[in-house]
């Protein structure tokens, strides 16, 4: 179901980027909300009723020293 879990991931607009993986995760994911009440819908509500997803951890990036912005 990886094919899927990506193919739904990649169709949103506040998904920027989304990768098969190895090691720990099978699928990475960027995302951008406009507000952490933004972020905790997806996460609550929207990610888990996804077939496929079994489980996820979320990393929230506080300091950027080097990368690009991405826009979407």
């Amino acid at each position: 179901k990886m094919d899927s879990v990506m193919a739904k991931l990649a169709s949103r607009q506040d998904i920027i980027w989304v990768s098969s993986t190895t090691g720990r995760f099978d699928v990475l994911a960027v995302a951008r909300f406009a507000s952490t009440d933004e972020l905790s819908d997806f996460l609550q509500k929207q990610l888990p009723a996804m077939e496929g997803i079994r489980d996820s951890e979320t990393f929230i990036c506080l300091s950027v020293k080097k990368g690009r912005y991405i826009r979407v």
